[in-house]
């Protein structure tokens, strides 16, 4: 097995699809698999990392391009800076792809680029989509091998009509060694948190559309704080356009008890987690969100929108509750200031990520998924 994964935002942007890439890959490398790894940006610090040249998002180039094209410009991979990026890093890959048995990628474009290539005769590699972006079934329906994140994405791909030769069902994973449950003292104080008091984590892009950053200041809001146990919200993700809007926001409904933390860095997430006493989430719909598992593995109860797929992610270690109604959130909250019901939460979210999400759980799942493409002629 010859493989390689690609991820054309890794080093430049920060999100579950470069975190995904990284890991994964330093996870096979770790396991013996024959896996190399191309990236859009940064250095080739590492054996078997190479970076392809691209035009990558939210630099200069990247910009003026946006400004100049045609709206047409989609039609041929030039319609969005991450479209754009895409197309740049794939035709850059591509010579080399011909030398792999097999690429494997969560970005949609690139995988389509590929998949182009091999049906023409162009390279020899087969090309796995894992799909993370909630592409529609006729695009999944150009790829011969599709990865589900849930099992709820396959059985609505299959009721859709997607028509892949192999679909397959291999969650994200994370690293319980890294993540795992502990005393978050030392953070609180230097964030400025009350050793006592209730914290509330979310983790993901600091914006209204999706995320809803602003519901969760709205419920938190609205819960009473308890003699000696304030209330505080603290949010760590990606600047967006919204960020220092939700920012003022936070301040004006819940004062010094509202935190941001702006693209804080990868390495202090465990113990940002570890410093919670309950992980938040308040989008809609997730295709399966890194951070969940993360809390999860950090003994960290889960609070999420009423779905199927944050049901299955969650298991025992939290609840959904209808996050389209005011109030619910805010009222499930409260059942987890007591600490006996935390407790017991945390036990249970702890043994969820090592049961389903753990890497070792993950990675050989993955790896017969391999086995399985390569094998099927």
């Amino acid at each position: 097995m010859k493989l390689a994964l690609s991820c054309s935002g890794l080093s430049h942007v920060r999100r579950g699809v470069e975190t995904w890439s990284q890991e994964a890959f330093d996870a096979l490398r770790r396991r013996g698999v024959d896996v190399t790894l191309f990236k859009g940006s940064g250095a080739n610090r590492a054996a078997g990392v190479h970076v392809l040249p691209c035009i990558a998002r939210g630099s200069r180039l990247s910009d003026r391009l946006n400004r100049v094209l045609p709206a047409w410009s989609w039609r041929v991979g030039f319609g969005s800076a991450y479209q754009t990026e895409q197309t740049t890093f794939a035709l850059n890959l591509l010579p080399r792809a011909r030398r792999f048995d097999l690429v494997h990628t969560k970005d949609p474009q690139v995988a389509a680029i590929l998949q182009a290539a091999r049906k023409a005769g162009l390279s020899r590699a087969k090309v796995i989509l894992n799909h993370g972006t909630e592409e529609p079934p006729d695009f999944l329906s150009r790829f011969d091998y599709v990865q589900h994140l849930a099992p709820f994405h396959l059985e609505e791909a299959r009721r859709q009509g997607v028509a892949s030769r192999r679909q397959f069902v291999v969650p994200n994973f994370v690293d319980t060694e890294t993540f795992h449950p502990g005393g978050g003292a030392a953070v609180r104080a230097r964030l400025g948190i009350p050793q006592e008091a209730f914290v509330m984590l979310c983790v993901a892009a600091i914006k209204r559309h999706h995320k809803r950053i602003d519901y969760l200041l709205t419920e938190a809001a609205g819960i009473p704080s308890s003699e000696g146990q304030p209330v505080h919200v603290l949010v760590a993700g990606a600047r967006t356009g919204d960020t220092d809007g939700l920012a003022q926001m936070g301040a004006e409904q819940l004062g010094r008890r509202a935190h941001f933390l702006v693209d804080h860095p990868r390495e202090q997430m465990p113990e940002l987690y570890r410093a919670a006493d309950l992980f938040v989430l308040c989008s809609f719909k997730e295709m399966l969100a890194n951070a969940t598992l993360e809390a999860l593995a950090s003994g960290v109860p889960c609070l999420m929108h009423q779905e199927p797929v944050a049901r299955w992610a969650i298991g025992e270690g939290g609840e959904t509750v209808d996050m389209q109604r005011p109030g619910a959130l805010a009222s499930a909250i409260v059942r987890y200031r007591q600490a006996e019901a935390r407790a017991a939460a945390s036990g249970r979210a702890r043994r969820q990520a090592e049961a389903q999400f753990a890497t070792d759980v993950v990675m050989a799942q993955q790896v017969a998924m391999y086995r399985e493409v390569l094998d099927d002629r």
